[in-house]
């Protein structure tokens, strides 16, 4: 009987693997959710939502919150596909997937401002898609931020806090900040869907402008207050 020889072929998958991540079914409201639900895992007591065209035309969107921030090697670990980063019974984070898939089906690029009590340092990340593609490698960039984007991280986190993060995604291809209707639509979400964090404390502001928005109430879907 001739004996048979097993062959291991290489699979790592293609870079283009972010294109198709980026059509995974994600709509505009649970991707938010999901970039929210990071904050609220980091501890955070104040998270600010923003969603605006730029001077520059861009559409923007911004999550500030003033969680515990990360540190290099969390940093790191919120890049990787399929890193375990975050408890869970149900949510992609389970999976190392929540903040990529969340941020991929808005747009291309996406850019992690980031500070810890324990470093007091501002570090910067940027996952980009087109840069990965070009080069044909799973590669991020992660660094300490220039004065510049640390100034622009403080600026939204607020100068008397000592840690938080913030997530900037730009170039938004799959939805219109400039619409008032996703801000409506996000304050009453965000009520419903966060109505017990926020009615032990956790504070929730959204805005359609660079400034900070009004803070969002609790909406109860049953009306048991009416």
């Amino acid at each position: 009987m001739k004996e048979q020889h097993s062959n291991t072929v290489d699979i790592t998958p293609s870079v283009r693997i972010f294109t198709v991540l980026r059509n995974t079914g994600f709509d505009i409201k649970a991707a938010t959710a999901e970039l929210l639900d990071n904050a609220v895992d980091a501890n955070a007591r104040e998270i600010d939502l923003y969603a605006y065209i730029s001077d520059q035309g861009k559409k923007n969107l911004l999550v500030v919150d003033d969680g515990m921030g990360m540190s290099t090697d969390a940093l790191k670990a919120s890049l990787t596909l399929a890193e375990l980063s975050k408890g869970g019974i149900d949510e992609l984070g389970k999976y190392g997937m929540g903040l990529k898939t969340a941020a991929l089906s808005l747009s291309r690029k996406f850019e992690i401002f980031t500070m810890t009590a324990k470093s007091g340092i501002v570090m910067y990340a940027e996952f980009d898609v087109d840069k990965m593609e070009e080069k044909n490698k799973f590669e991020a960039e992660i660094r300490e931020a220039t004065e510049d984007e640390a100034n622009f991280f403080l600026s939204k986190l607020g100068r008397g806090k000592r840690s938080g993060t913030v997530i900037r995604i730009a170039d938004c291809d799959r939805f219109d900040p400039s619409a008032t209707t996703y801000a409506n639509q996000m304050e009453i979400y965000i009520g419903k869907y966060f109505k017990n964090f926020i009615e032990k404390g956790l504070s929730f502001t959204v805005s359609d402008v660079p400034g900070k928005g009004k803070r969002i109430k609790p909406i109860d879907c049953l009306m048991r207050n009416d």
